[in-house]
């Protein structure tokens, strides 16, 4: 018998969107997650409420509602996506009403400029996704320019000027603000000029661990690069100098996308927080990915970059991850409690298998297991079993073959901090608490079985006392009464005392894998750190005997300089003699003939006069 289709009744939008606002949120959901999708009247009539849809905004904000906020916008971007036809005619609407621009402004200077919500809110990332959307129609391109360009650079500035470790906690509100602003200047030269520098967006692409919004960040400066050469070159940011080097000289062609690749691998190649892995397959929920495939892990989530063309994205907060092992076939396999939105756009709708497979080379692999990646999994996962109170319950839990528990399975090669040793100091408190506990039930279930022990042995004493006369087939009853209460304490101690004991025994045993993971770990540290000192020891070693070479070679020449030195001066020493003594030699010549010219002279004076 075929199954009848769902019943559709029609929806007035008028109804939901006039609902409390505490009762908002709900409504906007039931409407939105019916298994029918909403038909093109029931989108119409969202266009038909859109003042109405703003004005209960404002009354959102102002009441700090942020759950009727979200749900409004959301409604307004069901809107947007559901046919092409419809985007163009919110583009319109919008268009022909200026004031409804201008209202949605007033909105996103109260929600994100003067923060009344967080930046990371879900309440601002569906107003910044209703505002992208109308920076993508051309008709109000220049409008929206001038309306939100301005607000949107200040708010990507704020997001990593004001909270580093806040902003690459998360990663949606960054990547709306940069599609806004590139819808912004796709085909719009004035807008391209509305801002005066753009040091803030090169600063946020360096200091952002967001692979797919850094990507954003790179093609926002090609575009400034080729609309104007004299602010992009006037760039004093965090980024490489080789990298803003390279951005200008990118083509716009069919290598736009690969070169784009290469300057992203280029500014995280040297960073502790963003580790880089390319895979050679990767399957989503058992769908192989047919494109090239890049993975990006940072300390809070998972990027995997879908190329060679239009660029698309997964990206797996840690939060949705369960478990992790590594196959023999050079694979991480994830299981995730939940799917991210962001699959079902790479590889459409998946089946209820909520899997990742990341299959790598086998250098690869060994460098993943060398990083940070398993110890950042390691910390969120773990204060998710501490948050679901399973501190106890988690080493008796069922995996599959080959599969461990998220926690256990995680060790990894970084530097030891006081966490984990307080981790593994818990694990033992675990341990011991565990046996305590078993003791504990295990006495209680005793003392209760007194009881039922004390009645049989008072009828048996019955039976043996001859005070007491009892008939045959009584005292028969009584003593298969008491056989059966006996057969029952005995069986019912054998199954308590059972579990306990397995019970115990998966417990400890879960505990010492732990322990086992935690000594291997410090074994392979251990050795890593031996060989880097040894290295490092011959590197030393050799640098000095370099350094011994050098000072004889500069020894010898300073003995040679010297005594060429010498040399020089004792010919400087014999010249100068010679040449004085020859000057001494050719003045006494000079006095010995004017001595006798002068006697000479005397001479033939005196016979002048005798």
């Amino acid at each position: 018998m075929k199954s009848r289709p769902p019943t559709k009744n029609s929806i007035n939008m008028h109804d939901i969107v006039a609902q409390p606002l505490g009762a908002l949120a709900g409504a906007v959901s039931a409407a939105l997650l019916r298994p029918v999708d909403l038909d093109d009247d029931e989108v119409n009539s969202i266009f038909d409420e859109v003042s109405f849809i703003l004005l209960r905004a404002e009354e959102a904000l102002a009441a700090g509602e942020a759950d009727a906020f979200c749900a409004l916008f959301r409604l307004l971007t069901k809107g947007f996506t559901h046919k092409a036809s419809f985007f163009n005619k919110g583009i319109e609407l919008f268009g022909f009403n200026k004031a409804l621009l201008q209202s949605l402004h007033d909105i996103f200077r109260g929600a994100v400029t003067r923060r009344g919500f967080p930046l990371q809110s879900e309440a601002v990332v569906e107003l910044l996704r209703v505002i992208g959307n109308l920076c993508d129609g051309g008709s109000i391109k220049e409008e929206c320019g001038a309306l939100f360009m301005e607000g949107l650079a200040n708010t990507l500035s704020d997001i990593y000027r004001q909270d580093l470790d806040e902003a690459n906690k998360h990663f949606l509100t960054q990547r709306v603000v940069a599609v806004a602003m590139i819808n912004l200047m796709k085909g719009s030269k004035n807008n391209r000029h509305r801002i005066l520098s753009w040091n803030f967006l090169a600063n946020s692409c360096a200091l952002s661990v967001d692979a797919f919004f850094q990507l954003q960040c790179i093609e926002l400066l090609f575009r400034v690069s080729r609309s104007s050469i004299a602010v992009f070159r006037n760039l004093q940011s965090r980024l490489q100098p080789s990298v803003t080097e390279k951005i200008p000289q990118l083509v716009n062609g069919p290598t736009l996308m690969t070169g784009m690749i290469e300057l992203l691998n280029d500014i995280n190649e040297k960073r502790d927080d963003v580790l880089v892995f390319p895979l050679e397959r990767a399957e989503v929920a058992g769908v192989v990915v047919d494109c090239r495939t890049i993975s990006y892990f940072t300390p809070n989530y998972l990027v995997i970059l879908v190329t060679p063309n239009n660029v698309k994205e997964i990206t797996v907060p840690y939060t949705l991850v369960r478990s992790v092992r590594l196959g023999r076939d050079c694979s991480v396999n994830l299981r995730l409690h939940e799917m991210p939105l962001s699959a079902a756009e790479v590889v459409g709708e998946t089946s209820d298998e909520r899997t990742l497979t990341l299959t790598m080379t086998e250098k690869q692999l060994q460098l993943f297991k060398e990083s940070s990646v398993r110890s950042w999994m390691l910390s969120i996962i773990s204060s998710n079993i501490q948050s679901r109170k399973n501190t106890t319950e988690v080493p008796g839990e069922t995996h599959a073959e080959g599969d461990v528990p998220a926690g256990p399975s995680l060790p990894s090669n970084v530097k030891e901090n006081t966490g984990e040793k307080r981790r593994r100091a818990d694990s033992i408190q675990l341990v011991e608490g565990g046996q305590r506990e078993a003791s504990f039930n295990l006495k209680d279930a005793l003392k209760s079985s007194r009881i039922s022990v004390d009645s049989v042995v008072k009828q048996m004493k019955r039976i043996m006392d001859p005070k007491d006369e009892l008939g045959h087939h009584e005292a028969t009853a009584i003593i298969f009464e008491s056989m059966g209460e006996i057969q029952k304490l005995v069986d019912d101690a054998r199954v308590t005392t059972d579990g306990y004991r397995d019970n115990l025994k998966v417990t400890v045993e879960g505990y010492i894998q732990i322990l086992d993971d935690c000594l291997r770990v410090s074994r392979s540290k251990a050795v890593s750190v031996v060989d880097k000192l040894n290295d490092t020891l011959q590197e030393l070693k050799a640098i000095n005997t370099t350094i011994h070479d050098r000072m004889a070679c500069i020894e010898i020449t300073l003995r040679q300089s010297l005594d060429d030195s010498r040399r020089d001066e004792a010919a400087a020493c014999l010249s100068l003699k010679s040449e004085g003594e020859q000057r001494i030699a050719k003045l006494e010549e000079l006095l010995d003939s004017g001595l006798i010219q002068q006697s000479s002279k005397l001479s033939g004076f005196s016979r002048a006069f005798p």
